[in-house]
């Protein structure tokens, strides 16, 4: 009734503006999903921990994660930012480095004027002082086919340490130290797996059986090496007989940039043209790049960069023009993963 008497007090058009706020705000706040969705509310956690979650904003800047120790605000531990918004894994941490007990994890989704949205998730830090197996070392190398690893790779790896000065990749051909390659090194630790080394040619080296190494320095100049056998096969046949695509096959996953290679020739020849059919719907065909240059032998059509389409089934289609505007078609049905 207060609130009633008070309404009519203002006149119509206010009334009406009031109402349209505090329904506004109500509707804005009911659509909120963010916050973070694993570890759950009161969970036990130990060793390397994934914060999982949504954090997103129209006005988004920045994700920051931060461990409330014994759920004291006036305690709370800053563990890590993220600059992009996040609908999955947002970061890791080492629950090592902080006491066992019962703490909060906040997160904070900060918007470009400063402001802020908190969201608070209860957990248990139990790792009892008991040593945790150690997440270090070389986690996938992409693409592989057969097995053997050919023209560009990417390689993922774990590489954390409380006291990390420097981790390093190292290609040993033949296994050999004495020929050691440094492919990579980097002072940003990576408590879930990231990328080490996003483009690697290795035509650089012999094919063969060889070593990839992951070394952790700590700051006291010790280090600890993580090997990783690697086959390296840049002289395997063809995949296809005339014109299609080589470094691609049927089914394979993808993920950062790759390269696309094939052969696109005809004695009638125009020009060739690469598409991406989202889902395998020509209807949804994303256009990739043109040549009016044949391709007698393997050519590179694209260094495609698959983050840029969603990840999922999809195809891509080849397409050599003949003078008469005819055509030939070379479908490589692949998956994107991100």
């Amino acid at each position: 009734m207060k609130v009633q008497r008070f309404v009519s007090k203002l006149g119509p058009v206010v009334a009406i503006l009031l109402v349209w706020l505090v329904v506004g705000w109500q509707s804005t706040a009911a659509q909120d999903t963010n916050g973070i969705t694993s570890p759950a509310s009161g969970a036990v956690v130990s060793g390397i921990v994934e914060v999982r979650g949504v954090a997103t904003d129209p006005r988004f800047r920045r994700v920051e994660i931060a461990l409330l120790r014994s759920g004291d605000e006036n305690a709370a531990t800053f563990i890590g930012r993220v600059q992009s918004e996040a609908n999955g894994t947002i970061l890791g941490f080492d629950s090592t480095r902080y006491p066992d007990g019962a703490h909060t994890l906040r997160m904070r989704v900060v918007r470009t004027d400063g402001n802020y949205t908190e969201y608070f998730t209860p957990i248990v830090i139990r790792n009892g002082g008991v040593a945790q197996q150690d997440p270090n070392g070389i986690t996938n190398i992409r693409p592989l086919i057969d097995g053997a690893a050919s023209g560009e790779m990417r390689v993922m790896g774990v590489a954390y340490h409380p006291a990390l000065l420097e981790w390093q990749l190292w290609l040993l051909p033949f296994g050999k130290e004495s020929g050691a390659t440094l492919l990579n090194e980097g002072r940003r630790p990576f408590v879930l797996p990231g990328a080490l080394a996003g483009f690697v040619d290795t035509t650089r080296f012999p094919d063969g059986e060889h070593i990839l190494r992951l070394r952790i320095v700590q700051s006291n100049r010790s280090y600890q090496d993580y090997d990783q056998p690697l086959v390296i096969n840049n002289a395997r046949p063809r995949t296809t007989t005339g014109n299609g695509f080589v470094s691609i096959t049927d089914g394979q996953i993808l993920s950062g940039t790759v390269r696309i290679t094939g052969v696109a020739d005809h004695p009638e020849f125009v020009k060739w043209q690469l598409d991406l059919l989202r889902e395998h719907d020509p209807q949804r065909a994303s256009f990739l790049n043109w040549s009016a240059f044949a391709a007698a032998e393997t050519t590179q059509f694209v260094r495609l960069d698959t983050t840029l389409f969603p990840n999922g089934e999809h195809t891509l289609r080849l397409r050599v023009v003949r003078r008469d505007y005819n055509y030939d078609e070379h479908l490589v049905k692949i998956v994107i993963a991100n």
